[in-house]
């Protein structure tokens, strides 16, 4: 449901946890993928290989118009820049000064290709 995606994807923000390393978008889709294709049994190598074949497929889409996977490198960052854990507010400003909104863009297009 609604509620439990969300609060299972909340610590996803800022590059995880605002740490600004893997990018939320490109976590939750490797999540998404994980659900159509991931194993359950720790010795299913070829299901593990597929599921890893599958997530390195959409961030090479993903890459394909965008440089990177990572939040600080995608928002131009330095390392350690902007990272305590404490949110900006979220407002127009906000949103206007940030790729976010079309980072989520680009990561359901990658993955629409790869869970369709």
């Amino acid at each position: 449901d609604e509620d439990t995606a969300l609060k299972v994807s909340a610590g996803l923000g800022g590059g995880v946890g605002r740490s600004r390393e893997v990018c939320g978008t490109v976590s939750a889709a490797a999540m998404l993928i994980g659900m159509k294709y991931g194993a359950t049994d720790g010795d299913d190598t070829e299901g593990k290989k597929l599921c890893y074949y599958k997530v390195q497929e959409f961030i090479a889409e993903f890459k394909k118009v965008n440089p990177s996977i990572v939040c600080r490198e995608l928002l131009g960052l330095s390392k350690g820049e902007n990272s305590q854990p404490k949110p900006d507010e979220r407002n127009e400003h906000y949103y206007k000064k940030r790729p976010c909104v079309q980072l989520v863009e680009d990561s359901a297009l990658a993955l629409e290709k790869i869970l369709f």
